[in-house]
């Protein structure tokens, strides 16, 4: 369910992700397994929730909807149907009136996230990581086609890469995934690992890759210093006498299409990574990694050194910078 000023609002089913629209009033939420009004045969539904009312005000079918990602300027909704294979481009301001506010479009391969940069749109189709057929790949898709565009495979070298998170800096895209059979080089005795794509957007031609943790990867937030943060969920947890390794790994960008292993470090700590927040003007990142906080110094990509402690009561699940500082 979800809260707001006149009580809460119960979902349908179990939701992953929400997205507030721009008037700060309107949340979208997928919901994967709900019951279609329009469809009971076929699950999931974009449920549309006014908080000021307490109220679903709008239910759009959309099969497993699962994942969402809003446009820049608010005018369009990306919602993902990973099991279903469809995307959903939903526009908002049809939402209530006689015009079909969703274009569902098949043809995809466990799409599992959306990436926005300006108006263009950018889908990684997970593949078999996810339970689908081929590699992982990216499309640059046209939200206003009905059709999926051309899937690019992420290979490099003959190197499958993974396509579950994505995050846009400048020309380059940073694509994280844990392609199936990925080994890990020497020196760790983690024996599954994931890959980092660094993709030309011009081309979507990867032009660099190195290793990263293994698991499912959902975060990835750009720190001070080019420092990369990437974070997933049901890693391999490392820790030995010689080794402690979890779910986050920390890539140095400042040479984008020069990265390699040696770019990449896998900070001593355990767990998932469920928290990930820069915080502006700061050489500091905060994690949440296996319910601990956590405040990374990035100019040396440890811990934070400092004189008074952060103490968190309970587990630590996620960081959100609401007012950064000037």
């Amino acid at each position: 369910s979800s809260s707001s000023p006149l009580g809460s609002i119960t979902l349908p089913g179990a939701a992953q992700n929400m997205v507030f629209w721009t008037d700060n009033n309107t949340v979208f939420v997928p919901v994967p397994t709900a019951t279609s009004v329009f469809n009971p045969n076929v699950p999931g539904d974009l449920e549309v929730l006014n908080l000021g009312s307490a109220t679903i005000s709008a239910t759009i079918p959309i099969p497993s909807a699962q994942y969402e990602s809003l446009s820049p300027d608010g005018n369009r909704l990306v919602v993902l149907g990973t099991n279903a294979n469809v995307v959903g481009i939903v526009t908002p301001l049809l939402i209530g009136t006689n015009s079909s506010p969703a274009n569902v479009i098949t043809g995809f391969d466990r799409p599992a996230a959306a990436v926005f940069n300006g108006s263009d749109l950018y889908i990684l189709d997970c593949g078999i990581e996810c339970g689908g057929i081929g590699p992982a790949s990216i499309i640059h898709q046209d939200p206003s086609s009905s059709t999926a565009g051309t899937p690019v495979p992420l290979v490099s070298g003959g190197i499958n890469g993974g396509a579950t998170a994505a995050f846009i800096s400048g020309s380059t895209m940073y694509v994280a995934g844990t392609p199936p059979g990925t080994t890990c080089p020497p020196g760790t005795a983690a024996t599954h690992c994931g890959i980092l794509s660094v993709v030309d957007l011009g081309t979507l031609a990867v032009s660099a890759s190195a290793i990263i943790t293994d698991g499912y990867h959902d975060r990835m937030q750009m720190g001070a210093n080019g420092q990369l943060f990437i974070g997933a969920n049901t890693c391999t947890n490392i820790t030995t006498s010689t080794e402690t390794r979890g779910c986050l790994s920390i890539v140095n960008t400042s040479n984008a299409s020069g990265i390699t292993n040696s770019s990449v470090v896998f900070p001593p700590d355990n767990g998932n990574v469920t928290g990930i927040q820069p915080i502006t003007n700061r050489n500091v990142v905060y994690v949440c990694e296996g319910g601990h906080f956590r405040i990374y110094d990035t100019t040396i990509d440890k811990l934070l050194v400092q004189s008074k402690t952060v103490s968190i009561t309970g587990q630590a699940t996620d960081v959100l910078l609401v007012d950064g500082p000037p």
